[in-house]
């Protein structure tokens, strides 16, 4: 049966795949493992400014990461992620504009062009804050449909194209594809819910669609891959769950895993981007944001934030993320190491 489209629907499932996106993509839950009150907005805002005070205070053991912050906003939006940027300096991104809608976005040369799939997508319903761009141009991103399912596309020279993974259901909240990452070749990964509620992570190439999960013998809880960027080297990082809850990331580097963990097999890690160089960025509730280079880390804390997720680094090692401020609200930024 189809989602009734009057006002108060659209904005009730506008903020539920708002919340499936933060959830997913800052916190990595797996949706059959949460808890049974499903948490609001305000309580994800509220945990991440928590754990951000936390983390500040434990990234203090970490050293800074070199470079120049630019700080920078949408007109009008109340809410705001970027999250990705390629090696021409072009970011992209979500945002929430005054009339409560949610936007995907391109920052180009200084000016904002939105991502508006409606001509090429007729089920399209709204956005989602999921949005990733490559070298080319190329965007991938999520929308939800009708039908409230979340339904991956991409974007490339001014076409549109589905991404539905076999598989994936709408019976569970954030249920459907969400692609994450893309590279300069057009290999695109992310994720994918099924009936059951198990995430299992994809890739797709030459117009192939293989899914893989992190193996059992690592410790990996089946059914909580999730896969967030991938290089044009066709290295792959994202994050599984363990059989006591606990996050961890990993890396797929050739057919092998290997796991990610920054500050220790407690502290919750979520690689959410890597580049051509290997250089892989992420969170972790120990100690905030992080730049994984050559085996050393460093920590990405904005100054004056409260709490600091870096979303995508691009060829150059330019990163781009979003800051809460110390009155919760969001903010862009990119932190220029060139």
């Amino acid at each position: 049966m189809a989602l009734k489209t009057d006002t108060h629907s659209i904005a009730k499932l506008r903020q539920a795949w708002k919340l499936a996106g933060l959830m997913l993509l800052i916190y990595g839950l797996p949706l059959h493992a949460q808890a049974p009150h499903p948490k609001t907005l305000a309580d994800v805002t509220k945990e991440s400014v928590a754990r951000g005070a936390q983390a500040k205070a434990a990234a203090a053991t970490l050293p800074n990461t070199n470079g120049s912050y630019k700080t920078f906003d949408i007109p009008g939006s109340s809410y705001m992620q970027a999250e990705g940027i390629n090696a021409r300096g072009e970011i992209v991104g979500a945002y929430q504009d005054t009339a409560n809608n949610l936007q995907n976005f391109v920052l180009k040369d200084g000016n904002l062009h939105l991502i508006n799939p409606q001509t090429g997508m007729p089920e399209y319903l709204f956005l989602t804050t999921q949005v990733a761009i490559n070298s080319e141009g190329d965007i991938v991103a999520t929308y939800a449909d009708g039908n409230g399912v979340s339904r991956g596309f991409l974007l490339s020279e001014g076409e549109y194209t589905y991404i539905n993974a076999p598989g994936a259901s709408q019976l569970c909240a954030g249920g459907g594809t969400w692609p994450a990452g893309i590279n300069a070749s057009g290999d695109i990964v992310g994720w994918y819910v099924t009936q059951e509620c198990f995430l299992h992570a994809f890739l797709l190439r030459d117009g192939g669609l293989t899914t893989f999960d992190v193996p059992i013998a690592l410790g990996a809880q089946p059914g909580t891959t999730q896969a967030s960027g991938i290089n044009e080297r066709g290295d792959i990082v994202g994050q599984y769950s363990d059989t006591t809850g606990n996050s961890h990331g990993f890396l797929l580097t050739k057919g092998n895993f290997s796991t990610i963990d920054v500050s220790g097999p407690l502290a919750q890690t979520f690689p959410l981007g890597i580049n051509s160089r290997g250089e892989i960025v992420g969170i972790t509730f120990a100690t905030g944001g992080f730049l994984m280079s050559h085996g050393t880390i460093t920590s990405i804390d904005v100054p004056g934030s409260s709490f600091t997720v870096p979303y995508g680094i691009n060829e150059q090692g330019d990163i781009v993320g979003t800051y809460f401020d110390s009155n919760n609200n969001t903010h862009g930024f990119v932190l220029g190491r060139r």
